[in-house]
């Protein structure tokens, strides 16, 4: 029989990560909104869609040449992918444009990919071309002033666009240690994402798995997750909700 205490299960945040400059927020459908952001020769583009968050990054030569690919496409369906595999969130991280037809003024769906989550949003021609333009631009170190950051009402904030993260209120158990997995030995990794509003709250129905070691874990996560509270995200003085990454290690003494 295991004594008491002899397993821990711990719940950190993520850190920030890079500190990017020059975000802005480009036209698209209502289903779905993109952003492309740059700083320093790097860039990031992501797409909210489907109730999901989805993101790429890459170096400025590498999003430029998959612009231009997307920008050179002209038969109906035709399509250019960018995608890697994340070692961070364990999963193959993914963008595509698709030519919806072969008109001049042809309207893009753009795919978005996080393992075995997607979503996608359609976008009109003139929108397609002005998100390519910014990908090809941040290779061309050009930039975009905070000024011009649109926010679509009601959308939650990534990491780096918050003054103060969404933090757990101290003295909040983590999450319950599943018995088989005690009673098996197993240890293991939940990442997972989640919005957090204004209240402190999470919204579960934006709620998902981005890695997991077992279904089990994955389950005493979600659960755990449903009555967490936190500090919410501050942003230029007052509260907002925020998309957040949060891991969970299950270990044993």
């Amino acid at each position: 029989m295991l004594r008491p205490r002899s397993h821990l299960v711990r719940m950190f945040p993520f850190g920030r990560g890079l500190v990017l400059a020059g975000l802005i927020m480009l036209p698209a459908a209502a289903s779905g909104q993109v952003r492309v952001s740059s700083h320093t020769g790097r860039g990031w583009m992501q797409l909210n869609a489907a109730g999901q968050t989805f993101v790429v990054r890459a170096d400025s030569q590498s999003l430029a040449a998959w612009s231009d690919s997307a920008a050179a496409l002209s038969a109906r369906n035709a399509e250019a992918r960018f995608a890697y595999f994340d070692s961070v969130l364990g999963a193959t991280q993914a963008m595509t444009f698709v030519r919806l037809s072969a008109g001049p003024a042809s309207a893009y769906e753009i795919i978005g990919e996080d393992g075995q989550y997607k979503g996608s949003t359609q976008v009109s021609h003139d929108s397609a071309q002005a998100i390519l333009a910014k990908l090809h631009g941040i290779n061309a170190g050009k930039t975009v002033p905070d000024s011009s950051l649109v926010h679509a009402p009601g959308a939650p904030f990534f990491v780096i666009e918050v003054e103060r993260q969404a933090v757990p209120r101290p003295g909040q158990a983590a999450a319950r240690y599943p018995r088989a997995a005690v009673r098996q030995r197993e240890e293991g990794v939940v990442l997972v994402q989640v919005v957090v509003d204004t209240t402190g709250r999470t919204d579960m129905s934006r709620f998902k798995i981005l890695r997991s070691s077992d279904s089990v874990f994955s389950n005493a996560v979600r659960e755990a997750m449903v009555t967490q509270r936190f500090f919410p995200a501050e942003r230029n003085g007052r509260l907002v909700a925020e998309l957040i990454q949060q891991p969970f290690a299950f270990n044993l003494r």
